[in-house]
């Protein structure tokens, strides 16, 4: 039996990460109706959950770029992730709460510092020299957030 809802019940179900009805653990892969036309006239936010949800299929080549463009973005997150450590690895051997005597202290901190730096020194050839302060990890982190935040979602509504 194939229930109809509405387009207000479908918005409502997106925002609210689920399918519609409230049933989330049984309805979350279910097939719902919503038209392609009325597809266009929802938030990007809306648009989002729903191909998440499965509800609109694209076609086949907006289905391998935009799968390329979710690839993209799980990157920049672990990139985004790997800089908050990174960051707050930092302030805690400047605080002197971590040592870099420990061997694993270490370790992670070279580990990290080798995955970074190749990052970071492209932004600091075009930063002015501020010698206390290293300003190339506030400026790859505001990239990636606009990478990640506002052009692959624009990406991906453009593909739809």
């Amino acid at each position: 039996m194939t229930e109809l809802l509405s387009n207000a019940q479908l918005r409502l179900a997106a925002e609210h990460q689920f399918a519609w009805p409230h049933d989330a653990a049984t309805n979350y892969n279910r097939q719902l109706p919503v038209l392609e036309s009325d597809f266009e006239t929802f938030s990007p936010t809306c648009q989002a959950r729903y191909l998440r949800l499965g509800v609109i299929k694209p076609k086949s080549d907006e289905a391998r770029m935009i799968t390329l463009l979710k690839i993209i973005s799980l990157l920049l997150d672990v990139a985004f992730f790997i800089m908050i450590v990174h960051i707050i690895m930092s302030w805690l051997i400047n605080f002197q709460v971590l040592n870099l005597r420990q061997p694993l202290v270490a370790q992670i901190w070279m580990g990290l510092n080798r995955l970074l730096e190749p990052i970071y020194q492209p932004v600091r050839r075009f930063l002015p020299d501020t010698r206390p302060l290293d300003l190339a990890p506030l400026v790859v982190f505001i990239l990636i957030i606009i990478c990640r935040d506002i052009l692959i979602p624009d990406l991906v509504r453009a593909l739809i």
